[in-house]
């Protein structure tokens, strides 16, 4: 996986709601998902040619790029990424919305494997993946 939030022109605090199903922030629906191998959303600087997924320009030579299924990438969707952007704040998606969860009992999990996500103050972290990461501490 690519991280491209390794090169995003800004460091924002998180956007009040998921882009996806505009539920505020609730920890008991896990992290707040700026990407997965199969799913994520970013801005950087400049046409990120080497950046997976498609891309549109926000403003001058800062691009959104979001990665996933076509068809969960409507316009609504990408014009609220946007105006979340330019409220200086950065989109993300629920754990509930695009996992992971525990295969057991479908609770979020709380480090979930090969996914990057955002703090309160703006901080990104990336959690590697590694073998037996992705059961609940309580289904163990």
């Amino acid at each position: 996986m690519v991280n491209v939030d390794s090169q995003a022109p800004y460091c924002l605090p998180p956007a009040a709601r998921c882009l996806w199903c505009s539920k505020a922030y609730d920890p008991a629906r896990g992290l707040r998902v700026i990407a997965r191998h199969n799913v994520g959303v970013s801005f950087r600087h400049g046409p990120p040619q080497d950046a997976p997924g498609q891309w549109v320009e926000a403003e001058t030579n800062v691009w959104l790029v979001h990665w996933g299924t076509d068809e969960l990438w409507t316009c609504e969707r990408l014009d609220a990424a946007m105006d979340f952007w330019r409220d200086g704040r950065r989109p993300w998606l629920c754990q509930q919305c695009v996992g992971p969860w525990c295969p057991r009992c479908g609770a979020p999990l709380q480090r979930p494997c090969g996914t990057d996500h955002l703090h309160d103050d703006g901080r990104i972290t990336h959690v590697p993946g590694h073998p037996g990461g992705n059961i609940c501490p309580l289904c163990r």
